[in-house]
């Protein structure tokens, strides 16, 4: 091989035979492809070693993403700790929905019957809308009466005084002549030849006596058709006085009896109920009824027959029974006559003691 490094001109001509066989030609086209080879790998290298220094970074991030898994995951425990707790409570809160829808079917039933019921309230009210405007027309018409009867009784009131008036000084007269009366007993007693003159005097002032009767029961009878009236505005007031009239007059009087219906004779829906009766008499044995009423209608007389079956189921007896109205409807009256109930009204003359004589 010295040779070949000696003689140039043969190294020429080999190299120029080389440079021209098809093996030179395939050597180039390596060589060419090596050095696009090791470009590339020059390139892939610096890529490898970016790559390298992203996966320093990635395994540092997937590091600390590890951490952060690890705290999520400790979470995801404690999370799932609590969706069971939660679910528990789910599961009671679901049992108690259920429980709750019930009540609101119950609940829906009960507005259902209450929504009808207000239909059916709201109808009655329409009637008693109406028949309270009736009512109120009835008030006025009666308005209009009760000031007229006050009128009325303003000017019996001073009638009543006038005859008070007479009444005392008629009683002063009586108590003379009872006196006087004492005095003839003695002189009678004593003077037997003159009774037939005293026997005179003594008929003559029976007459008197009589007279004067007659003049306190007219008054009396005033004072009757004067309570009657005033009954419209104070059934009260006239039940206290017609009382004390007659408690007076030697009767005995009990004002607003109650009595306890333990059998429904009044009212079979009514059980223990207590009812009232304005006025009983009694005197000798014999009872009275009396009932005080501004106005009488069909239902009061049939409630009264009821009250009176009660009154003899508790005392045993059966009393006289009687109205005191100023205002009586005719059906009132008939049913109460026909029941053996006596009715003392405003345009009758009777009087309390018309009813117990």
């Amino acid at each position: 091989m010295k040779w070949l490094e000696e003689d140039e001109e043969f190294r020429a001509r080999l190299a120029m035979f080389i440079m021209e066989t098809p093996v030179l030609r395939e050597l180039r086209a390596l060589r060419e492809d090596f050095n696009r080879l090791a470009k590339s790998v020059d390139e892939n290298t610096e890529a490898t070693r970016a790559l390298q220094k992203q996966m320093v970074l990635l395994q540092e991030q997937v590091a600390e993403h590890s951490k952060a898994i690890r705290a999520l995951q400790e979470q995801m425990i404690l999370l799932q700790e609590q969706v069971a707790e939660q679910s528990k409570a789910i599961r009671a809160l679901q049992e108690q929905m259920v429980s709750l829808q019930e009540q609101v079917a119950e609940h829906s039933k009960a507005i259902r019957a209450f929504q009808e019921q207000m239909v059916s309230l709201q109808k009655q009210v329409a009637e008693h809308s109406k028949a309270i405007r009736a009512l109120q027309e009835q008030v006025a018409e009666h308005s209009k009466a009760i000031r007229s009867l006050q009128e009325q009784v303003a000017e019996h009131s001073k009638v009543i005084i006038e005859l008070q008036k007479r009444v005392d000084e008629h009683s002063k007269v009586i108590i003379g002549l009872q006196e006087r009366m004492d005095e003839h007993s003695k002189v009678i007693m004593g003077l037997q030849e003159r009774v037939d003159e005293h026997s005179k005097a003594i008929i003559g002032l029976q007459e008197r006596v009589n007279e004067h009767s007659r003049r306190i029961d007219r008054l009396t009878a005033t004072i009757g058709a004067l309570g009657r009236r005033w009954g419209l505005m104070s059934e009260e007031a006239f039940r206290a006085a017609m009382a004390g009239m007659l408690d007076e007059f030697g009767f005995k009087v009990v004002g607003k009896l109650v009595l306890k219906d333990d059998w429904g004779i009044v009212d079979p829906d009514e059980l223990g109920a207590l009812y009232e009766y304005d006025l009983c008499i009694t005197k000798d044995g014999k009872e009275w009824v009396v009932e005080i009423k501004s106005h009488v209608d069909w239902e009061d007389v049939a409630i009264l027959k009821r009250k009176i079956r009660l009154y003899e189921r508790c005392r045993g007896t059966r009393p006289e029974v009687a109205i005191v109205s100023p205002s009586v409807e005719e059906e009132a009256r008939a049913k109460a006559e026909k029941a053996g109930i006596k009715v003392f009204t405003y345009e009758e003359e009777d009087t309390y003691l018309d009813l117990l004589r």
